[in-house]
């Protein structure tokens, strides 16, 4: 019994000594959030999230600026937090200028290794690619359509364009909506919009979008693939879309405007003018410089 108490003891004493070192880490631990502690932590969270947040916008497919202004405002968000941190603390400017030298060479080398392992992607250029999309479903017939032509999908209308081209497949009202020629390596583009004074907003040409007019900083160029040319709005809408859907089949949609003519919707089923669907069906066979195919009026 008298050789058992002892060790009873001891274990005790390390279960004290045990609680004792829990509890004065916590207290200390208490004491380091307490003030300048709890706001140096959030400061530090705040400053780690933004630098992951911001490094993970590096490479997904951004533009090579966009990828420095995101290293920027990484690298200016945690210099803020360090130097804030270090002038509340009193430190040493030394051990500050190191930290400025340390997180700007690592942003460079994260911006150098961001390039190099993932490229910005090159944008699409060039001629549209003849897709291999399912043939849709069309209300004119493709008799006498020969391999060199173009049929032109408008909606649920055809325009047939015979030879190489280029043709002149619609016109909206007084204005030219878009020329297409036809090409040994794809199809190029030439269109134009207008506002409701017959002024230019944006003209494509040879599938290369230039914006004439202030409303025009509003939309961009997209080529989500090389057979697909877009132009979209400030809420990501389609406002002129080209897709080469075959070899010899284009699809053309969006909304065209000239002077005082009312706008014309086309998307993929229909022709829209004033909320209202064309009920019509037409198929029209053009040439190389024949004015137009498709003429849309307003209605009466």
């Amino acid at each position: 019994m008298d050789g058992t108490r002892p060790i009873g003891g001891v274990e005790r004493n390390m279960t004290q000594n045990h609680g004792v070192t829990a509890l004065t880490i916590l207290r200390r631990l208490g004491a380091c959030l307490n003030g300048s502690g709890i706001r140096a932590v959030w400061v530090w969270l705040l400053a780690v999230c933004i630098w992951l947040a911001s490094a993970a916008l590096v490479f997904v497919g951004l533009t090579e600026i966009m990828r420095i202004v995101a290293i920027a405002i990484m690298t200016g968000a945690v210099l803020f937090a360090g130097v804030y941190e270090w002038i509340q603390k009193d430190k040493d400017w030394r051990a500050t200028i190191g930290l400025l030298i340390l997180t700007w060479t690592f942003s460079a080398a994260t911006l150098y290794f961001a390039n190099r392992l993932i490229p910005v992607p090159a944008p699409l250029r060039g001629p549209l690619v003849a897709a291999d999309d399912k043939v849709p479903k069309m209300y004119c017939s493709m008799r006498g359509v020969e391999k060199r032509d173009l049929v032109m999908l408008f909606g649920n209308d055809a325009v047939i364009g015979h030879g190489q081209g280029p043709f002149t497949p619609a016109q909206i009202g007084s204005c030219s909506a878009l020329r297409i020629n036809q090409t040994s390596t794809g199809l190029l583009i030439d269109a134009f919009s207008y506002d409701s004074s017959n002024n230019l907003i944006f003209r494509i040409e040879r599938n290369v979008f230039e914006g004439l007019d202030l409303f025009a900083g509003f939309l961009k160029e997209e080529r989500p693939d090389r057979s697909t040319l877009l132009i979209t709005d400030e809420r990501n809408q389609v406002v002129f879309g080209v897709r080469y859907l075959h070899r010899n089949i284009v699809r053309v949609w969006g909304t065209f405007k000239c002077g005082d003519t009312r706008p014309v919707d086309i998307t993929e089923n229909a022709v829209v003018i004033d909320r209202i669907p064309l009920d019509r069906h037409q198929c029209i066979s053009v040439k190389a410089g024949d004015a137009y195919g498709l003429l849309f009026r307003s209605r009466s």
